[in-house]
C-alpha cells in the first residue's frame, strides 16, 4: 500500500492594512495603506495522521 501525505497551501495574497505612522510610511505606503499577504502550509502524515502547521508569516506585496 502506498503511502500518500498531503501538503496543504494557504495563501492571502490581497490583503490591505493601514500604515501604523512610522518613518517609512511615506516611502513605502500608498495613500497609508499596505498591500500586504500571509502564506503558511499544512502538512499531514499519512501514517500517524499528525497535523503540522508552518506559517511564513506576512509580507508586503508589490501591488
Amino acid at each position: 500500500m502506498s503511502n500518500s501525505d498531503s501538503i496543504i497551501t494557504l495563501s492571502w495574497f490581497a490583503g490591505k492594512i493601514s500604515a501604523v505612522g512610522s518613518w517609512y510610511d511615506k516611502i513605502l505606503g500608498l495613500n497609508r495603506k499596505y498591500s500586504i499577504g500571509h502564506t503558511s502550509i499544512i502538512l499531514i502524515n499519512s501514517i500517524t495522521s499528525e497535523i503540522y502547521y508552518l506559517d511564513f508569516g506576512r509580507y508586503q506585496t508589490p501591488i
